[in-house]
């Protein structure tokens, strides 16, 4: 097997690792007749301990490479609520559209059942810290009528 051969099949192989795979075929090439049958098994010896070696070191950066890819489960435990009770999240925004306009104690407090329908649709107290209203009004020589709109933060 060739340099090329090697980086091709194994994409993350060290040139260390390339040179001892490299080094074992030679010495399985080495004919023992012509260098002796010790020189043979010095050198078929000599290339298995290095890729026995390289073979650890293939198997340590394999195992590293799985734990980083590795997908961990989801954690199932319910949360802790960590949300502040005093936070909005929610704004009612409500906008009439009248003949005359009212003063803004009028309107507030002739929204006041329309906030109470809201509040409770919302399963919420209309005083909850955690709703904002707005009010507006429009005078309109059209149609009549209320428009609400709720935003979550």
């Amino acid at each position: 097997m060739t340099e090329e051969e090697l980086k091709q099949r194994f994409p993350r192989i060290s040139d260390d690792c390339i040179r001892k795979t490299l080094a074992q075929d030679e010495a399985q090439r080495l004919n023992p007749r012509l260098y002796g049958p010790a020189a043979h098994k010095r050198a078929v010896e000599n290339a298995e301990a290095e890729k026995a070696a390289c073979n650890e070191r293939v198997d340590q950066l394999a195992e590293s490479v799985a734990k980083q890819n590795a997908i961990h489960a989801l954690d199932n435990q319910p949360k802790d609520r960590t949300r502040r009770q005093g936070r909005v999240a929610i704004i009612v925004t409500i906008t009439s559209y009248r003949r005359a306009e009212l003063d803004f104690d009028n309107l507030v407090s002739g929204l006041k059942s329309l906030r109470d329908a809201i509040a409770s649709s919302l399963a919420l107290d209309d005083a909850d810290k955690r709703l904002r209203w707005e009010y507006s009004q429009v005078v309109t020589t059209g149609i009549t009528g209320t428009h609400v709109l709720i935003t979550m933060v």
